[in-house]
């Protein structure tokens, strides 16, 4: 399982490398849920995200992100200790904003500072998931997770990816100088071709059907036409009538 969190989270890394221009140390920004999940899960945050992303990183939270978690009291307190241990960004805010509100402030609309978000705030990550190419770190089952790419983080990386094909301004203005220079073909020009005589469509001919003839042979007649004569069986009596009887005067 370990392996196989790592294997997916070298792939997205290596998405955000490439197409935004991610790099090391990755800077990472840290509120006070994701500190207090840490200490409760006994996870050191430095050094299990350095190896879980094969990178060196350099943490970072706000004044807004320290007082959030202070305001929650003495639950929070191991929270607040290790959250004070990073480097403070300066955020321009007095101390009634939310840690969120903070964050997605220095991200901004298109994180050129190419920040990581850690946190565990579900209102948080639904809003950075719509800023593209702002990777989310989360803890899930004791573990560290780097989030799969967002919707929004999709659609542009298919954009850069487009944009890569096309030629520049340059290339075009380079082009249509050659285009320029080539000889101007008329398009108006016909070309005169003979014409074949076309045969008939062989699918469209009806084939004609084969009849069986049968010759028949002189003085042979059609053995089922012949008709049988049957012979009548004369009685007894009617014979004997017929037999002449020799007159015996003589």
């Amino acid at each position: 399982m370990k392996y196989k969190r790592k294997k997916q989270a070298k792939r997205i890394l290596q998405l955000l490398r490439t197409t935004f221009h991610f790099h090391e140390p990755f800077q990472i920004l840290i509120d006070g849920t994701f500190c207090q999940s840490a200490l409760e899960h006994k996870i050191n945050i430095r050094d299990q995200l350095s190896n879980y992303l094969s990178a060196s990183v350099r943490l970072f939270t706000t004044k807004c992100a320290v007082n959030e978690i202070n305001s929650l009291g003495e639950p929070f307190k191991g929270g607040l200790y290790i959250i004070k241990q990073y480097k403070y960004l300066k955020c321009n805010h007095d101390n009634k904003h939310m840690a969120a509100e903070c964050f997605l402030g220095l991200v901004g609309e298109e994180n050129k500072n190419r920040y990581m978000v850690a946190t565990l705030d579900r209102s948080l990550k639904f809003k950075v998931r719509e800023i593209p190419g702002t990777p989310i770190l989360t803890l899930a089952n004791n573990a560290l997770v780097l989030e799969a790419p967002s919707l929004q983080t999709k659609i542009k990386s298919d954009k850069i990816e487009y944009s890569k094909l096309c030629p520049s301004r340059d290339e075009r203005n380079i082009i249509a100088g050659l285009k320029a220079q080539l000889p101007k073909v008329s398009v108006t020009a016909k070309i005169n071709k003979r014409k074949i005589p076309k045969g008939p469509n062989p699918m469209s001919r009806k084939v004609s059907k084969q009849v069986n003839t049968v010759t028949k042979k002189k003085g042979t007649a059609d053995k089922s036409k012949q008709r049988r004569v049957r012979k009548m069986k004369q009685k007894a009596h009617l014979l004997l009538s017929k037999i002449e009887v020799p007159d015996k005067t003589n």
